[in-house]
């Protein structure tokens, strides 16, 4: 019995020694080079993606528009039961195991478009599962991990290189795929054999090199697993406004309305601008999307900070929900190449979410206060947002076909975008007391 029970120590003793300050590098070093990976996967073959929808439906671009949404919407909504059920069953069974999801699904959604790329079923079945999975394995697996080992002032530098990740593969993306049409003779297939490869590459470093981050000793059990089953509920998030704290309802429902000027929201309305009523060439999206990739750097690394430093909560929300609101807009007012480019500049100091950073914070203080747990109200708070989103990115799509269908005018669409991500929100702001936007510590919440 003895024996046992030292042998019991020295298995934990080797958990605890996993989490070594040279372990922990490289950890982290997979892990940001496996959000590169998945990003720049995703990014891999956004026009190509658009194309083989619009050939599978004899080039009805209205239904092109309509299909892209309606899978992304899907996706919005699939995916917050896989991200609950699936981070809820890495807590018993380890992170590792699970990084491997998405480089397997992306090899096998490869194969499917290359088999039958002419099937709209396959294809939207394909969009949905590709970034339900990656985002999955990509994100919320690599958060996970990250909070296994990294904590306070560590997480926060991790989190800037993990953003630089972000951008360098958006801003790179584009260009490989603009290399693999120009070798390809312009078939639009041909990205997605790239995606294979790097699903390939990123499955063998994730199996290969990636340390397990979730010690034994540190897992739940499968039997608390399968009990929390029952009560899984990725809408939970409306226990928030049955609360006491108006202001917390409020300042919950602003974030959300941000986030939805994140870039993925506006990805597909962008393809759909671009090609059908900018008329650019795949060149010239490829520049556009790099050009904003760097603005999402620029604005992540330097911009937002330096602002958040310098500007109340009420002050940085209300610059960067105006800057926002003026550049999305800007992109609808002509269907000219310079509503475009000139309209980037104007959206950095919000731009792909960041608005959302002071009032993120003051609301997570603010449910501290009243009882809510960081994990538990963090966790409502995402699924709140995939749920927008996706309603959004829905609408947006739909708005866009019906006027091309109607003979309207498509740019209108954009002025939704801006209404929606960041002129409803500053309203909203501007309807709320100066006080609402001080520490819980100085108000009454």
């Amino acid at each position: 019995m003895a024996g046992a029970a030292a042998s019991v120590k020295d298995a934990e003793d080797t958990d605890e020694a996993a989490l070594a300050p040279a372990t922990k590098r490289t950890a982290v070093r997979v892990l940001t080079l496996g959000i590169f990976q998945a990003v720049l996967q995703h990014v891999l073959a956004l026009q190509s993606e658009v194309t083989l929808f619009t050939h599978a439906l004899g080039g009805d671009q209205a239904a092109t528009a309509r299909s892209l949404s309606v899978a992304t919407g899907i996706t919005g909504v699939a995916g917050l039961f896989l991200n609950q059920v699936g981070g809820k069953l890495s807590d018993s069974l380890g992170r590792k195991l699970f990084f491997l999801t998405g480089p397997l699904v992306n090899i096998l959604a490869a194969a499917a478009v290359l088999q039958r790329s002419g099937s709209i079923a396959v294809l939207m079945l394909v969009r949905i599962l590709k970034s339900i999975f990656t985002t999955f394995s990509g994100t919320v697996m690599c958060q996970a991990a990250l909070a296994d080992i990294c904590s306070g002032q560590e997480m926060a530098l991790v989190g800037t290189n993990v953003q630089v990740a972000v951008g360098l593969a958006v801003v790179l993306g584009p260009y490989l795929e603009s290399a693999i049409l120009k070798i390809s003779k312009g078939d639009p297939r041909s990205p997605f054999k790239a995606v294979a490869l790097f699903s390939i590459f990123q499955l063998l470093n994730n199996g290969l090199f990636l340390p397990e981050t979730l010690v034994q000793k540190k897992r739940s059990t499968l039997a608390k697993f399968f009990e929390s089953l029952a009560s899984v509920n990725p809408f939970t998030f409306i226990r928030v406004y049955f609360g006491k704290s108006t202001v917390l309802k409020k300042l919950l429902t602003i974030q959300t309305l941000q986030y939805c000027a994140d870039g993925k929201v506006t990805s597909d309305l962008f393809q759909m601008w671009s090609r059908n009523n900018l008329a650019w060439a795949a060149s010239t999206s490829r520049d556009f999307v790099a050009f904003w990739g760097a603005a999402v750097t620029a604005g992540g690394a330097v911009v937002h900070p330096y602002l958040l430093r310098k500007l109340s909560t009420f002050t940085f929300s209300t610059v960067g929900n105006v800057c926002v609101w003026m550049g999305l807009t800007m992109h609808g007012i002509l269907e000219k190449g310079i509503s475009m480019w000139g309209a980037v500049p104007f959206l950095v100091p919000g731009v792909n979410g960041g608005s959302a950073h002071a009032i993120k914070a003051l609301s997570l203080d603010i449910a501290r206060s009243e009882g809510y747990g960081n994990g538990e109200f963090s966790a409502w708070a995402n699924n709140m947002r995939a749920l927008a989103q996706s309603v959004d990115t829905v609408l947006l799509g739909m708005w866009y076909a019906r006027c091309k269908e109607r003979g309207l005018y498509q740019g209108t669409a954009w002025f939704l975008a801006g209404f929606i991500g960041a002129g409803l929100p500053q309203l909203i702001i501007w309807g709320m007391p100066r006080k609402d936007f001080e520490p819980p510590t100085k108000v009454n919440v």
